[in-house]
């Protein structure tokens, strides 16, 4: 059985605020450095602003083996121990739903698909409609698709968007 988000249920009036607000983000999102934990990853950092109910909140996102079909983009913060608040996994397997009232043959929930607390503080995994029809979805429109379902926007009315390139390498002009 999955375990509840004790810390996070302590803050769960501002998570459900933080999730519906609107955040910004300063655009465009470049992946570019190497991960020092996993350098066969790209990675990227950086600050959410607005009214986030949370503080201390980040986005990162990580192009895993430097493959634009194989990625995580979260929103994270120090305030719980997790850190993770919500997130978009892309290429890597299947998440289990492991819930009490979710059937057996509901509970897996392949990639790609969300992350987002319940109520109830469980961490579980969900696709939208489009997640469902769509089984390979780049890192460009996954980002898009992460912004909106978590109510990001460009900062200064800029256009969300996502660059990829590793430094130090110079790219194909069909990469740029």
């Amino acid at each position: 059985m999955a375990k509840i988000n004790k810390e996070l249920l302590r803050i769960m009036d501002d998570y459900r605020l933080f999730m519906d607000s609107e955040k910004k983000i300063e655009c465009p999102v470049v992946v570019s450095k190497e991960k020092q934990n996993h350098r066969s990853s790209l990675y990227v950092e950086g600050p959410v602003s607005g009214d986030n109910h949370i503080d201390s909140v980040k986005y990162n996102c990580e192009l895993r083996d430097k493959r634009i079909d194989n990625y995580s983009i979260s929103l994270v913060t120090d305030c719980i121990s997790e850190k993770m608040l919500f997130r978009l996994d892309q290429g890597n397997g299947t998440h289990r739903n492991n819930l009490f009232g979710i059937a057996l043959g509901e509970q897996s929930v392949p990639a790609p698909h969300f992350h987002k607390y319940t109520d109830d503080g469980h961490n579980i995994a969900y696709q939208t409609q489009y997640l469902r029809d769509n089984a390979m979805i780049d890192i460009y429109d996954g980002f898009k698709l992460f912004c909106n379902e978590a109510n990001i926007i460009g900062d200064e009315e800029q256009e969300i968007s996502l660059v990829v390139y590793q430094d130090g390498v110079i790219p194909f002009e069909d990469e740029i």
